[in-house]
């Protein structure tokens, strides 16, 4: 259904995997088995800001997911996003609803923050990790990740 390869049966989940490089993601799923068997679809992730400072103390920065799901239980009532620093370190945020944030406390390691898997899920409990892949011209515009400065 829907452009997804049923990959994996296990008791009680579904796994899924699809390369999507039109919306420059490549993601992996997981439902519940029951009425609604469709996990959110990411079309795409704002981070805000882009560039933060914490020179002077903690930082935030906040990841927004849009997307959509097919399912009846609705889009995206819980997120999960995680970010590489440039020391290798991983940053993980949780939230509900589209938005999560994830502070950086001061003296965090200057530079690139690449954006990696973006976990949207619905109330079903049904996920799927989105990963940012690049594909040329595909999204131009979808950020990457964020800079910090200190």
């Amino acid at each position: 259904a829907d452009g997804w390869a049923e990959a994996t049966r296990v008791p009680g989940t579904r796994v899924y995997a699809e390369a999507n490089g039109k919306r420059g993601f490549a993601s992996i799923g997981v439902g519940a088995v029951g009425e609604d068997r469709t996990a959110p679809l990411l079309d795409g992730v704002t981070i805000e800001p882009l560039v933060v400072d914490v020179g002077a103390g903690d930082a935030q920065v906040t990841f927004t997911a849009y997307g959509r799901d097919d399912g009846p239980s609705g889009l995206l009532e819980t997120l999960e996003v995680q970010v590489t620093g440039p020391d290798g370190r991983m940053h993980t945020c949780r939230g509900t609803g589209s938005r999560c944030t994830i502070t950086l406390p001061r003296g965090s390691a200057p530079g690139s923050y690449s954006l990696g898997p973006v976990w949207p899920g619905d109330k079903a409990g049904n996920a799927r990790v989105h990963h940012v892949q690049i594909y040329g011209n595909g999204v131009d515009a979808q950020p990457r990740g964020f800079t910090v400065r200190r």
